[in-house]
């Protein structure tokens, strides 16, 4: 008589289980992070190229206006900011610019949240804020272009467009050590503004803990974009 075979089954125990579970967590844990900064740059990209768009279309503007780069202002309260602004009445540099543009979508970036009380609209979509000191401006009269910029970014999509810093605003060096966002208020404590694309830089933190990494793409009056740290802006944001 043969002796019966019988077919051992395989099967994990439950620290094998464990060990598994316990390699995958960890590897999420390294994977994770890498996806998030890879699909922030990629968003950083397209923002650089969408603000490249931009800077050409005010740029050909100029061009066409005796070199003069597009007005924005509401007499009556030059600074105020102007909500809705595709159905304006006033100058307003983005309808001054989109017709050189022509495409609604490089007027913000992607990493930009849509804001939950003034969100944009289908005619009204930006998270760009012009350099007051650029308005009206003649193009022969900065003597810095590739050291002046254009507009910045705010954190918040929205139907609402304004000035940072304002057209009268100035601030001659050194930038005062108690308070830097003060002269004038375009970077204060609870700044919004060249927050989107790094990781961990909350809105809402002040400048003095963020600003070793705060930053975000700023385009310049000579037609080029670069990713500047948010302090090294700040020494250096108005030339004009």
């Amino acid at each position: 008589m043969k002796p019966t075979l019988r077919r051992r089954r395989s099967a994990f125990t439950l620290i094998e289980l464990l060990v598994v579970i316990a390699i995958i967590a960890i590897l999420a844990a390294i994977l994770f992070p890498v996806f998030a900064q890879a699909r922030e740059q990629a968003r950083r990209s397209t923002c650089t190229s969408n603000m490249k768009q931009v800077t050409l279309g005010v740029l050909m503007y100029a061009q066409d206006y005796d070199e003069t780069l597009p007005y924005q202002g509401n007499p009556a309260n030059p600074r105020a900011d102007i909500a809705n602004y595709a159905t304006s009445l006033f100058p307003v540099w983005i309808n001054s610019t989109q017709p050189y543009v022509k495409n609604m979508a490089v007027w913000y970036c992607p990493s930009a949240v849509r804001h939950a009380g003034a969100g944009p609209t289908a005619v009204s979509d930006s998270n760009y804020w012009y350099n007051g000191q650029a308005s009206g401006k003649a193009l022969a009269a900065v003597t810095q272009p590739s050291d002046s910029i254009l507009f910045v970014e705010w954190k918040y999509r929205t139907h609402i467009t304004g000035q940072r810093p304002y057209f009268n605003g100035t601030c001659p060096p050194p930038r005062p050590a108690s308070n830097p966002g003060a002269c004038p208020d375009t970077w204060h404590a609870n700044s919004e503004w060249g927050s989107n694309h790094v990781t961990g830089d909350a809105a809402t933190t002040g400048i003095g803990a963020q600003a070793g990494i705060r930053g975000a793409p700023f385009p310049f009056l000579d037609g080029h974009v670069k990713f500047s740290r948010t302090s090294q802006i700040m020494l250096a944001w108005v030339n004009y």
